[in-house]
């Protein structure tokens, strides 16, 4: 048995196909519940990058940036 936890559809195909089984007042606040939640984790995920760009950057030997604040040897050893 595989252990890879793979869905074969898309989040819109499976947001319809559980839609389907509610009635028409409550598809519509499933939808807008679906969109909510995939805006939360849209967000969540785009801070967890910007965090891990931020630690990243003082050992990017490829940077074309300049560092306001300077990392010691010490510090990056930590």
């Amino acid at each position: 048995m595989q252990t890879a936890r793979y869905i074969p559809f898309r989040k819109h195909d499976i947001i319809t196909m559980c839609a389907k089984e509610l009635n028409k007042d409550q598809q519509t606040s499933f939808k807008q519940l679906c969109e909510l939640l995939a805006s939360l984790i849209h967000f969540q995920y785009h801070g967890t990058l910007e965090s891990l760009k931020n630690n990243y950057a003082p050992f990017d030997p490829n940077s074309d940036t300049r560092l306001i604040n300077s990392v010691t040897d010490e510090q990056k050893a930590q």
